[in-house]
C-alpha cells in the first residue's frame, strides 16, 4: 500500500497546508475480484476525515481515472489505477495537464481539458456522496481481510520480482 499511502499523504498535506479542495468520484461497483467487496467508506475514510469530498457512481463500472487538483490547475486523465499492479506490473498511461496564470486561455481550449470537464461534470451529476456510516458485515470483514492479505502479498512479490527476496 506504500504508493497509495504516499499519494494520500500528499493530498492531505495539500488540503491542510494550502487549502486545496480535493473531490474524488469513484465507482460503487468494481469488476476486479480483489476490490469488489471493498467499501468506499473504508477505502477513502482517511481522506474524508481530512476534508476530501468523496462521491461514488452507484451503477456503472469506471475505468477511466480523472483527477482534478486545486480547482483545475492540474488534472490527469487515463487508465492508471492506484494499485500495485499499475505501479509495478501493468502498462498504464495518463495524460497530465497543468495550467498557470499565463496560459489559462490556451489551456481552456485544449480538447483534453474540455473532455475532462465533460466527463467529470457528468459523473458529478450521476454520483452520490459516500455513506461513511456504512460498515462491513461479519462476512465482509473476513472477505476484506483475505483480499487485503492478497494485495499485500502481491505488493511484496511485485517489489521483489527480480529475485530480491
Amino acid at each position: 500500500m506504500q504508493n497509495i499511502d504516499e499519494l494520500e499523504d500528499l493530498l492531505i498535506e495539500a488540503m491542510e497546508m494550502r487549502k486545496v479542495k480535493v473531490e474524488i468520484i469513484t465507482a460503487r461497483k468494481r469488476d476486479q475480484p480483489c476490490y469488489k467487496g471493498f467499501l468506499n467508506s473504508y477505502l477513502f475514510d482517511r481522506l474524508h476525515r481530512h476534508g476530501a469530498q468523496i462521491h461514488e457512481e452507484p451503477f456503472k463500472y469506471l475505468h477511466m481515472k480523472a483527477v482534478e487538483i486545486d480547482d483545475g490547475k492540474m488534472m490527469t486523465l487515463g487508465s492508471f489505477n492506484q494499485d500495485h499492479w499499475s505501479f509495478y506490473c501493468n502498462n498504464e498511461a495518463n495524460i497530465f495537464l497543468q495550467k498557470n496564470h499565463e496560459t489559462v486561455r490556451e489551456f481552456n481550449r485544449y480538447k483534453a481539458h474540455q473532455q475532462f470537464l465533460k466527463v467529470f461534470n457528468s459523473l458529478q451529476r450521476e454520483s452520490r456522496p459516500v455513506d461513511f456510516e456504512e460498515k462491513y458485515t461479519a462476512l465482509g470483514y473476513v472477505e476484506n481481510a483475505f483480499w487485503r492479505l492478497f494485495l499485500n502479498v502481491s505488493h511484496f512479490v511485485a517489489n521483489n520480482r527480480h529475485g530480491r527476496f
